[in-house]
């Protein structure tokens, strides 16, 4: 689908298509009919896609599924109001309300009745994240955060993955080198003398290692034998009792990580779900780190950007910060008329991926205001809201929502 080319920094692009079509001139069969959203959500995103003014953009859909679909606007103070707003909808959805608009809900479905998994909140910047995240941990919501690059490639999460790699034998040199840096007294010339020990395409880079030690400086020897041991504890201890026990046993107090830091909360939950296999959590997470990591099992509400949110779909979305300078985000150099044309037709695609995800309703939110760079700055709504006609939106309702029996209904999905 043309107006799902959203990544145009790794290449993507509409005119792609046009090309084929020009060089090879292909039997062409056009899919427009959207069995996934409501009638209303796919008139929007129609209007929407069709006010590119590109020479590649596309008609938009037609409906073909069930349910009519609604779209909500609501305008907040600030980016905090506005999660607080999103995250006091989410318990309304989950747990029940005499608010008449979404009452109306359980009236277009056979089962209706929502989940923490039937939910996503999609923003343009990885950074909108932090706020939305906070809110909900405060009122006991779950999320699972998703982005384009896996957590595991940066921060505490990242020496957890390493060790599952080298315990593995799933790990290569690099790997290896990356956590032998960590190593006090270890630096950049020690490590450049191992590199020539080591050969192209090893499995097994620390048993390498191990076999050429006597040839090793006093320290890097030492540190070899230590890893082979850490190695050998970590193997066992995950056979015993699992992959999380060994982690949180082991790895952890070895490098003084935080076992309440979120990001590596998330590495333990997902790591409990492989049992005692680490050679199957290794694959696993190889298998994703070039892609979005996204565990439709979890009983959480998803916080992902829409560039992560394609190809999934959801019950209900929020599409959170549309603002001028986030959707469509502000270029960080000046660019020229083509080029800013060229940006704006992908940012429309992004909105119009964000709305497409939605399978009954779809939630539309910006703030007046937003901290940006340590400074309160005023916003201006997103120019791609005017191009959805007026008669398609309607107000959201806010109030307190019923939040003994939202997360009473919150614990009895956690039980699942």
């Amino acid at each position: 689908d043309p107006n799902q080319a959203i990544y145009g920094f790794r290449g993507s692009d509409p005119a792609w298509f046009y090309r084929f079509i020009e060089a090879l001139h292909p039997e062409q069969h056009s899919l427009v009919r959207n069995y996934r959203s409501g009638p209303v959500l796919v008139k929007a995103a129609g209007q929407l896609i069709g006010a590119d003014p590109g020479p590649d953009s596309l008609a938009g859909p037609m409906a073909g599924g069930e349910g009519q679909g609604d779209i909500f606007i609501h305008r907040s103070s600030s980016a905090v109001a506005e999660a607080v707003f999103i995250a006091g909808q989410v318990e309304r959805l989950l747990g029940g309300t005499s608010h008449r608009e979404i009452d109306k809900l359980a009236d277009r479905s056979d089962d209706a009745g929502l989940a923490l998994g039937d939910i996503a909140v999609l923003y343009r910047t990885g950074r909108q994240a932090e706020v939305l995240a906070g809110v909900f941990a405060e009122r006991g919501l779950p999320v699972q955060v998703v982005d384009i690059v896996p957590f595991y490639l940066s921060g505490p999460a990242l020496v957890l993955y390493l060790w599952v790699l080298i315990a593995a034998e799933r790990g290569d040199s690099a790997n290896l080198l990356v956590l032998l840096g960590r190593e006090k007294g270890i630096g950049r010339r020690s490590l450049g003398g191992l590199e020539p020990l080591l050969p192209v395409g090893c499995r097994d880079p620390l048993a390498a290692l191990s076999g050429v030690k006597e040839k090793l400086p006093a320290r890097l020897g030492a540190a070899v034998a230590d890893f082979q041991a850490l190695r050998t504890r970590l193997r066992k201890t995950a056979a015993e009792t699992g992959i999380e026990p060994a982690l949180r046993s082991i790895v952890l107090p070895r490098y003084q990580l935080d076992p309440a830091e979120g990001e590596v909360v998330r590495f333990l939950r997902l790591a409990v779900t492989f049992g005692s296999s680490l050679t199957s959590l290794a694959d696993h997470l190889q298998h994703y780190k070039d892609s979005v990591v996204y565990d439709k099992r979890a009983e959480a509400v998803a916080l992902m950007t829409l560039h992560a949110s394609k190809g999934l779909e959801f019950p209900v979305v929020f599409l959170a910060g549309l603002e001028e300078g986030l959707l469509p985000f502000a270029p960080r150099q000046p660019l020229t008329a083509a080029e800013e044309q060229r940006h704006l037709e992908e940012e429309r695609r992004l909105f119009y991926v964000g709305l497409t995800r939605a399978e009954r309703m779809v939630f539309l939110s910006h703030a007046a205001g937003r901290r940006i760079n340590g400074k309160t700055c005023s916003r201006q709504p997103s120019r791609f809201l005017r191009e959805i006609p007026a008669a398609l939106l309607r107000r959201a309702e806010t109030g307190q929502a019923n939040r003994r029996h939202a997360r009473n209904k919150i614990q009895q999905l956690s039980l699942f």
